[in-house]
């Protein structure tokens, strides 16, 4: 892994973060400290969507 450029160590960083932050947010919601994670966001996303594609 030495021979990583800049760019790459940096990803993984981003990976490493966002993987240790998962498994915090999980812990939180298991412990009841979080509501249950909301699908209401993907549906959001979605009607935001098929609303810019009938335009």
């Amino acid at each position: 892994m030495g021979d990583q450029s800049p760019k790459a160590k940096r990803t993984w960083e981003i990976y490493n973060i966002l993987g240790e932050h998962e498994a915090k947010m999980q812990q939180l919601e298991a412990e009841g400290k979080l509501p249950k994670a909301t699908p209401k966001k993907k549906r959001r996303v979605e009607q935001s969507e098929s609303s810019e594609d009938t335009k």
